[in-house]
């Protein structure tokens, strides 16, 4: 057994530490959302307000704070730079690593093949590496629930009260990063537990249940323990909205959203590449050798299938509302490849997909230019084939890698999922390089937010719903006001040496004032600092 083969973890952290590095020197800050939570994490700052959020200086109450405190811990540290929330937010995403490793050893503790292969099967999924580094929740409260879950598992093990309390103190963490749906992530697998536990006496379940009421009402201390004083803080309007409008109402609202209930079934196929495309997966599914009556397999289950649905019923989905359960994930297919009789050497398929996705991206301009797009800057700038050297030595990576990890490796398994990791890193980092070329110029809102702090003493307008684009990055130290373009005379009126952060989509639409900056903004539009 080669050394990677025996740590796993120190490979991953390898990889990973690399990607951070490419994404904190290239990434800017994405509108809107990074934009908006580095907005409201730096008015937490200006304002010295650990208990109230933020954004463009009212009550903030879409999110918890619990990301935006660490958010000002890192600052503490670092100053006010990106840079150092970008790594805090790649080792978060890592931490989900180790976890799920933990998670997969409590269940499988004899079975050291699922618990050293799902937390590659994690880190293979180019999901992991298109959100790890982004400034979000999700990943945040994938550390709480898979610790939640670890606790609830030790509970159960061991009929000791402290890993109760610590499960109520993990839900509590994760109500605080992305407020009740944290019940959603958890609940199952507590309530279902007598199909995955072993056969009790009813006085048994009776106090299971007991204790996890227990363990909700220690969650809810934790939680309250913020929203109480933010809510005395904020007003009723505040209160309203973080009691009702972001927890019950928001989930009884979206059922009239329009998103349809299988929208989560094709992402998350792509969330799980290249597993899915790999033979041995079918394979291991057609040998029919897992064994579903395993607890830990019917825990995952309990955990995974019903939170899927539940989440598939609420009809407001994004691609990352689920990126907790990639963890549970993971090892159930950690388990299937796992299997006896389902080993199956071949690894030309991911390899042929992986080359087709490279020359996807190496040769975009000429497929843009077929359809029409070739004159577009932008969609030009993203790939740049007539310069794409750092893309070929991509290429030449990932062969050396494919023969690396197919010769050396003892375990066939193990070195095609640590081939699958470096595939994924290999093509996310590439459209990365490459957007670093000029694509992400289009999203950058810095250079126009530095011209703007020159001006920020000075009355400040948008033409456009102001969700915070500019506020940490002009450190902006009052609120903007948001005004349709039609009222931007009046408001100049109003406010003769204001100035307007401008947008339009058409050369039509161009503003007929002064303009102090202007700048191509994502794929259409522009972006103008104008004053009359």
């Amino acid at each position: 057994m080669t050394f990677l083969e025996r740590n796993p973890i120190i490979f991953l952290a390898g990889v990973w530490a690399v990607f951070i590095a490419i994404q904190t020197t290239l990434m800017p800050l994405l509108p809107v959302d990074e934009t908006r939570y580095m907005t409201v994490a730096w008015e937490m700052f200006h304002n010295k307000s650990w208990i109230l959020p933020t954004l463009n200086y009212e009550p903030y109450s879409h999110k918890p704070p619990m990301l935006f405190w660490l958010i000002n811990l890192v600052w503490s540290v670092t100053g006010l730079e990106i840079w150092g929330v970008r790594i805090m937010n790649g080792l978060i995403a890592f931490g989900s690593v180790p976890l799920t490793y933990v998670l997969a050893k409590t269940l499988f503790p004899d079975n050291t093949r699922i618990h050293k292969y799902a937390p590659m099967i994690l880190m293979a999924s180019p999901m992991f590496f298109v959100f790890g580094t982004l400034i979000m929740f999700d990943f945040l409260q994938a550390i709480f629930v898979l610790s939640a879950l670890i606790f609830l598992v030790r509970a159960y093990r061991t009929n000791m009260l402290r890993f109760w309390v610590l499960f109520g103190v993990m839900i509590g963490g994760g109500v605080l990063t992305k407020g009740p749906v944290m019940i959603v992530h958890i609940i199952f697998p507590a309530l279902l537990a007598p199909i995955w536990a072993s056969k009790r006496g009813a006085a048994q379940w009776a106090s299971w249940y007991a204790k996890f009421i227990m363990a909700l009402v220690i969650a809810a201390a934790v939680a309250l323990a913020w929203a109480l004083p933010a809510a005395h803080i904020g007003g009723e309007v505040f209160t309203n909205e973080i009691f009702w409008s972001q927890s019950a109402g928001r989930v009884t609202e979206s059922f009239a959203h329009q998103k349809p209930f299988w929208f989560y079934v094709p992402l998350m196929l792509v969330a799980l590449l290249p597993l899915v495309i790999w033979p041995h997966t079918w394979r291991a599914i057609a040998s029919k050798n897992t064994d579903f009556k395993d607890g830990g397999i019917r825990f995952l289950l309990c955990w995974t299938v019903p939170t899927f649905i539940t989440f598939s019923i609420i009809s407001g989905k994004q691609m990352h509302y689920l990126i907790p359960e990639l963890g549970g994930f993971s090892i159930l297919l950690s388990c299937l490849i796992s299997s006896k009789g389902a080993a199956f050497k071949q690894w030309s398929f991911p390899f042929s997909a992986f080359l087709f996705l490279f020359f996807v991206i190496h040769f975009a301009p000429l497929f843009f230019g077929v359809f029409g797009l070739g004159e577009d800057s932008f969609y030009v700038s993203i790939t740049d084939a007539r310069s794409n050297v750092v893309s070929t030595l991509y290429l030449g990576a990932f062969i050396f890698g494919a023969l690396f990890f197919t010769s050396t490796s003892k375990d066939y398994i193990h070195g095609q999922l640590m081939l699958f990791v470096v595939m994924s890193f290999l093509l996310v980092s590439l459209f990365s390089i490459e957007m670093g070329r000029k694509g992400y110029d289009y999203y950058d809102l810095s250079p126009i937010a530095r011209e703007l702090a020159v001006y920020k003493d000075r009355p400040i307008a948008v033409n456009r719903r102001y969700q915070g684009e500019v506020g940490f990055l002009a450190k902006l130290e009052r609120s903007v006001d948001n005004i349709d373009t039609p009222n931007i005379e009046q408001w100049f009126d109003e406010h003769p040496d204001g100035v307007v952060v401008y947008r339009y989509n058409k050369d039509s639409e161009k503003p007929d004032y002064k303009i102090l900056f202007e700048k191509p903004y994502k794929s259409r539009s522009h972006i103008a600092l104008v004053e009359r």
